[in-house]
């Protein structure tokens, strides 16, 4: 098995279908950890980082916090515009998204992200997709 440093090291993290739902099960149960805005802070992270260390399998880096909050944005953030994108009467595009122009329509873009992850948080622990 790889030695358990990472320190240094310019490998990157290869996640595991176990380990997203391990960081997502972590996540939901530290829920009340979250900051104002709704993020966790590293401290929270962190300490995911190192629950999750058991179920490494010696293949890519060792998960750190920065790794964990980074997985975390990708998660959350995916399954936001899949939930946006199958509403009736939105549109989105993979190349170019919902094409959100204008400052109002960014403004209203961004509290409907505040309101799926808070929601994504709140509910009993959830599967998502990855």
């Amino acid at each position: 098995m790889a030695e358990l440093t990472v320190e240094g090291s310019s490998e990157k993290a290869r996640w595991t279908p176990g380990e997203v739902t391990a960081l997502v099960d972590y996540l939901h149960d530290h829920r009340a950890e979250r900051g104002e805005a709704g993020n966790f802070k590293e401290t929270t992270y962190n300490a995911a980082a190192a629950a999750l260390r058991p179920l490494y399998n010696g293949i890519g880096a060792i998960k750190t916090g920065k790794m964990v909050g980074s997985k975390w944005a990708t998660v959350t953030t995916y399954n936001v515009i899949e939930s946006y994108h199958s509403q009736s009467g939105v549109h989105w595009s993979n190349d170019c998204g919902a094409n959100i122009q204008g400052e109002d329509a960014t403004v209203l873009w961004t509290q409907y992200l505040e309101r799926k992850v808070q929601y994504f948080l709140s509910i009993s622990p959830i599967r998502y997709t990855y």
